[in-house]
């Protein structure tokens, strides 16, 4: 079983809770559309809403030709995605409609490749250690023997 990911975060938006942000004159959020729909909260690095461009606080509206309202609407509508198919998401940004289109991977296929590339990680952090510890027994190593055989 294949479940869609685009790589962001997200969060329900009704109208009023834009408007409380939007009262606030030091929200780091800046203006967000008084509408019912999603925002993204986090646009991860190398993933397919990068790759669309997807940004931080765009509000989507529609994902698939389907009006999105909760965050959970929108999980249920990219997890049953087709996987590296075109799904179109429509997004509120600076007061503007877009249409993005965007490729969702495989997310097991996506977890399997995180897992090999923090293995990967562990295995060069682990060789560079050992590599210090043997630099640093061999210094200590030369040092005792020029104390013994000056």
């Amino acid at each position: 079983i294949n479940h869609g990911y685009v790589g962001v975060s997200m969060a329900s938006l009704t109208p009023d809770l834009a408007r409380q942000n939007n009262a606030d004159p030091n929200s780091p959020n800046g203006f967000i559309p008084e509408v019912n729909g999603v925002v993204i909260t986090r646009v991860y690095p190398k993933t397919p809403a990068e790759v669309a461009g997807l940004r931080r606080l765009d509000v989507v509206i529609e994902i698939g030709g389907q009006q999105v309202e909760r965050a959970d609407d929108a999980q249920r509508l990219i997890d049953g995605a087709s996987i590296g198919e075109n799904l179109t998401m429509k997004v509120m940004r600076n007061g503007k409609e877009l249409t993005v289109e965007v490729k969702p991977e495989d997310l097991g296929y996506k977890l399997q490749r995180m897992k090999e590339e923090r293995r990967k990680e562990k295995e060069e952090q682990m060789r560079k250690l050992k590599k210090q510890l043997i630099n640093g027994l061999h210094q200590n190593v030369e040092k005792h023997l020029q104390e013994f055989y000056p």
